[in-house]
């Protein structure tokens, strides 16, 4: 259940984020007011369906009773055990969801034999896989594609990368945060401040700078493939 919600989020982020590119100065979500509102299930979720031209959308209340279940079970520890046709019944929305957002779908064989392979192949090829980001220039910033799923300390220096590398120079304060609101990953100046410190502590990005260090980009480079958008 708690993975199935986090994967519904996540489709409403990356269709915002990425799928519609909402978000921007010229865009119906502006930066600032994406910064707030991401931090917030019910308005992302309102963000993606006040988008979104289908009128085949799962109830929002419906999605919502789903949402708070979720959150029983993972913030309240509640002994709770969520019966497996409730599971099938938000697991039938979410799939509702990608059709409508993003056009895909398939047959329950289909389903079956697609988790089947990506089961097999982080079994088999655990080393073999990484996760792909996209990125490229989007006005003074980079926007990555990609990330919605990521932590911020993991994200942070992905776009730090990303964008010196698309302008040969490292961010500013500002072209960082902007440049991961408009990723889809909305953060503050101070959670900002705070997360720099455990990452340079942690020899991720160097002192002083909006730099990533020499031996955190082979791993990023191991983790993730990260290319550059048309």
């Amino acid at each position: 259940m708690i993975v199935l919600d986090n994967a519904v989020e996540c489709c409403f982020r990356s269709y915002i984020s990425s799928e519609k590119r909402l978000v921007g100065n010229n865009k119906p979500i502006k930066p600032n007011q994406w910064a707030n509102d991401a931090k917030f299930f019910t308005k992302v979720m309102d963000h993606a369906y006040t988008n979104c031209p289908s009128q085949s959308l799962p109830d929002k209340n419906e999605i919502m009773h789903f949402h708070d279940t979720r959150n029983e079970l993972y913030h309240r520890a509640k002994p709770l055990t969520v019966p497996s046709g409730v599971v099938r019944k938000y697991l039938g929305f979410a799939k509702v969801l990608l059709k409508e957002f993003y056009g895909f779908s398939m047959t329950d064989e289909a389903w079956d034999e697609y988790v089947a392979s990506i089961r097999n192949a982080f079994k088999e090829k655990p080393a073999q896989i990484r996760l792909p980001i996209v990125y490229q220039k989007e006005g003074a910033n980079v926007r990555v594609d990609g990330v919605e799923v990521l932590d911020q300390k993991e994200v942070i220096p992905i776009v730090m990368l990303c964008f010196s590398t698309s302008f040969g120079r490292n961010p500013t304060t500002n072209e960082l945060i902007n440049s991961m609101t408009v990723s889809g990953i909305s953060i503050g100046r101070d959670t900002l401040a705070v997360q720099l410190f455990y990452l340079r502590k942690n020899t991720v990005v160097k002192k002083k700078k909006y730099e990533v260090t020499n031996r955190h980009r082979k791993v990023l480079n191991t983790k993730y493939e990260l290319r550059r958008g048309d």
